[in-house]
Formats: C-alpha cells, structure tokens, sequence
C-alpha cells in the first residue's frame, strides 16, 4: 500500500562523499537472494569494481556496504504504515541542523 500526500518532501543538503551515494545506486543498493532482500556483501561490491573500472578505498568500501545496511533497514521500516520518514518530518526537513549532520559524518569518516 502506498500512501501520497501530494507533499514533495525536502531532503536534506549531503555535503560530504556525495559520489558514495552515485555508487550506491549504481552498484545495488541492496541484493536479493533466496531468503530476502540483504545488503551488499564485500563480493559484490568488489565484483562492482572490477566491472566498472572504480577503484575504492577501505573506508570507501566499508561506508558503501555500511549505507547499503541502512538503506535496507529503512526500506524495511518503511514497510509499517506510520514509519515517519527518515530525515524527520517533512514539514522540518528544512530546519536539519547543517552542523550537526557534518559532525556525524566526520565522526564516522574518522
């Protein structure tokens, strides 16, 4: 079921490893296999490298299969009917504090 409001939401600004996000996308983002749905394993994206020509990092690859994990387990909850939407309400995407979405990042980058 799915349920529209008519709302465009406003995602917020990602100012950081962007092309990670291209590379989701063009890689999977997640797999299918006999008992569901499951992230990218480290195989897989390997094996999207060495089809492509890209070459990445540790980090690069670790943070590809770790956003592969969380894109799953919002689609999954996005499954429940009253699952909010994961930048928050839409109607304060706008007012995501900037700062502190950089400070997660280079937390996790670091």
């Amino acid at each position: 079921m799915v349920l529209d409001s008519g709302v465009t939401p406003s995602y917020p600004t990602i100012t950081a490893c962007d092309y990670l996000i291209g590379y989701l996308y063009e890689a999977g983002p997640i797999m299918s296999g006999g008992m569901g749905d499951s992230p990218l394993s480290h195989s897989e994206i390997r094996a999207w490298q060495d089809n492509t020509g890209t070459v990445l990092t540790a980090w690069e690859a670790r943070l590809l299969r770790r956003l592969s994990r969380e894109y799953l387990h919002s689609s999954q909850q996005a499954e429940k009917p009253n699952c909010p939407a994961p930048w928050g309400d839409s109607r304060d995407a706008a007012n995501i504090h900037q700062a502190e979405l950089q400070r997660k990042i280079d937390t996790f980058l670091n």
